[in-house]
């Protein structure tokens, strides 16, 4: 009966600590959760349904993290990766709201779906609003096991396992564990994406005021050499839940530390472009959220949008009062920037208008001000253990042994800094994709290994970390994501279980037993698409890539398509204002028959047929006709063509003025006897 009272507190949003008398108590669990974000839910149901007490401390007064913090467009890519207790959330939560969308998440409605699944497993407790104490004091070890942590209040919490799930990684780093933060350099793990990357500079940017002092936004902390190591972190933002509903909608604000001037460099850019007719999705990029429906998503756009940048980089070491200050700069900062695209007179009318349709959502974040709970820390800590996922991981190295699920989405760094340089000139830097011609760059679906979730024996043998994993920052741009999270956390959850039954270490926990575990809760640890994402140098033949295309007209480098060949493939949509083509040319080595493959990523928005001409010496030999909605096999055999050394051959698709989508990745010229595939 006490039980089922607490839990009605629970839902209610009551905390629990207020519920548990005087500062200073004690609890004690199997398996101690330090974090209520999703993945740190998602260990607490793994190890409550496999028999075992569970306590999860939450320093907010949420749970769920930054998925019940705004973020509700989630981060997927393949989502045929997803299983277990992930897609589990997703389909509860899309079942539970009127009009929701799989795999997008309102922020009450998401927290409740948490709440709902964390209620219906007996054995788990809710700490919430309840920070592991600073400094010395916060961990007791005996050796190199966890005994127990202490929090700001003096209640002390005692467990078998413990499991690191917060953003931060304040538990490991108070264990004593190692981490990094920042961007190790290129030479240390051989990655080309490591380290400060190239600087892209802003034209439209003013460094100095008319008083000579340097705009708010930007610093004279010039980087060092491309591929060096660098301390600082990637730019964090606000995931705002807003609206253009006016039922439920509440207008921007003037903050009470209003800096016009933090504005001043998006203004240069509004009005070097006169001609444009601005809306608020210039500005600040959104996703519906619901069906039909008028509730968004926000996030960042471009170099001047709700991205902070240059000041994320103190965060992950930063005393609580500290990162109060950093939240409270943050989030004046994103007021100011509605309110002044929203108000600003020299602002162009239309922008302001667009602008002024949207609004917080009213019925979200009711506790906060209608302000996300949670910072969007895209990156802090990063443990380091035994084994650090590196670049090649998400790429030639994509299949481990030791799998516990699949990570998919692309290498995605915001900007790191903004900056002044001695020309007197902006610049910006930090993005991930630089290192492959200012592309996105997409990742092979990767198998993710337990090893990455374990600290190394000798300074822990009873904790695990489910978000700041043991991985470079290059490859961290791709798992931090909320359902890789998710995905690991029920991982840690089902091991922290096993270790307990064989009083072991977790690095000794039996990795098989516990993939077999996961599998038969429905986990998915390898992709089930096959290989259907090869690297060119794993595949035989001539290979011709869109990146070896002479291009024209206005293309697209996506990295959603499926097959896809070298991370990335071309798109348009083709109308009379943009006439595209691409032409792919080669000459043949030696005389034999070959055949003809295309590879041609399928998507179900590309309906229309394409034309694809063959010509050899400049005569054409065929025209092909590709209908996009039916392809899908890793190769469409074209033709089958008795060609000479010297041959010149080529490929060219025209969207001849034509309103229909091109899409092209590869072509192969295989010599007759020879396998597609390399290895």
């Amino acid at each position: 009966m006490l039980k089922q009272s607490l839990r009605a507190l629970f839902a209610a949003g009551t905390v629990f600590t207020a519920l548990c008398g005087a500062s200073g108590a004690d609890y004690q669990a199997d398996v101690v959760i330090y974090g209520g974000s999703s993945g740190g839910i998602t260990a607490a149901l793994a190890a409550a349904r496999n028999g075992k007490s569970v306590i999860v401390v939450e320093p907010s007064a949420h749970i769920g993290g930054m998925t019940t913090s705004g973020l509700g467009q989630v981060d997927i890519m393949r989502k045929e990766s997803l299983g277990g207790i992930t897609l589990e959330y997703f389909k509860r939560n899309a079942a539970e709201v009127e009009n929701s969308r799989m795999y997008w998440v309102t922020p009450k409605a998401g927290e409740q779906t948490f709440l709902n699944m964390v209620n219906e497993e007996d054995g788990i407790t809710l700490l919430r609003s309840s920070r592991l104490k600073e400094g010395e004091g916060a961990v007791t070890k005996d050796g190199s096991r966890i005994e127990s942590i202490t929090l700001e209040n003096g209640d002390r919490v005692s467990g078998k396992i413990f499991i690191d799930g917060s953003y931060e990684g304040d538990l490991l780093a108070a264990a004593g564990i190692s981490y990094i933060v920042g961007r190790e350099s290129s030479a240390q793990y051989g990655e080309s994406g490591a380290g400060i990357r190239p600087s892209l500079e802003l034209p439209y940017a003013d460094a100095y005021d008319e008083n000579g002092e340097l705009y708010p936004d930007l610093v004279e902390d010039v980087p060092g050499k491309v591929g060096d190591a660098d301390p600082n972190t990637q730019a964090y933002n606000f995931r705002l839940c807003m609206t253009t509903d006016p039922e439920n909608r509440i207008a921007a604000v003037k903050p009470e530390n209003y800096d016009r001037n933090d504005y001043h460099n998006l203004l240069k850019m509004v009005q070097a472009q006169p001609n444009k007719q601005w809306t608020f999705n210039d500005i600040i990029s959104y996703w519906g959220l619901l069906s039909g429906g008028t509730k968004a998503d926000i996030n960042n756009r471009g170099d001047f949008s709700s991205d902070m940048i240059n000041h994320s980089h103190n965060w992950a070491e930063a005393s609580y009062a500290e990162r109060d200050e950093i939240y409270k700069r943050h989030k004046d900062y994103t007021m100011g920037l509605l309110y002044f695209i929203c108000n600003d007179p020299e602002l162009p009318e239309c922008l302001r208008e667009d602008s002024s349709k949207w609004g917080l959502a009213a019925d979200e974040f009711t506790d906060n001000g209608n302000w996300p709970h949670l910072l969007y820390v895209r990156e802090a800590r990063r443990m380091i253990g035994d084994y650090v996922m590196v670049q090649s991981d998400g790429y030639e190295n994509n299949l481990k042994d030791d799998s516990i699920g699949i990570g998919s989405y692309m290498l995605d760094s915001h900007a790191v800094r903004k900056f002044v340089a001695p020309d007197g000139k902006v610049y910006i830097e930090g993005f991930i994709s630089a290192f492959d011609g200012n592309r996105k760059v997409a990742v092979r679906p990767y198998e993710i290994p337990y090893r990455a979730i374990l600290p190394k024996a000798e300074e822990c043998e009873n904790l695990m970390s489910v978000i700041c994993l043991s991985a470079s920052h290059v490859i961290y741009c791709s798992l931090r994501m909320e359902p890789v999270f998710m995905t690991v956390g029920e991982a840690a959850g089902v091991a922290a279980a096993m270790a307990i039954d064989g009083a072991i270490p977790v690095q000794e926990v039996n990795v098989p037993a516990l993939q077999a575990n996961l599998e038969s809760a429905g986990g998915i640890l390898h992709y089930p698409g096959g290989n259907r994402f090869p690297l060119k140098h794993e595949l035989n033949g001539i290979l011709l890539d869109n990146r070896d295309a002479e291009l024209s007209g206005n293309w697209y480098f996506g990295e959603v398509g499926n097959p896809m060949v070298d991370g990335n493939f071309a798109s348009s949509v083709c109308s009379e204002n943009n006439v595209v083509s691409a032409r792919f040319t080669t000459e043949i080595p030696a005389d034999g028959r070959y055949t003809v493959n295309a590879v041609i990523p399928r998507s179900i928005s590309w309906g229309n047929d394409m034309p694809i001409e063959l010509l050899v010496n400049g005569e054409p030999v065929s025209k092909y006709i590709i209908k996009l909605n039916d392809v899908g096999a890793m190769f469409e055999e074209l033709a089958s063509l008795e060609l000479k050394k010297g041959d010149k051959v080529e490929f060219f698709i025209t969207s001849g003025g034509k309103k229909m989508y091109c899409v092209v990745d590869c072509f192969q010229l295989l010599p007759e006897g020879v396998e597609p595939y390399a290895k």
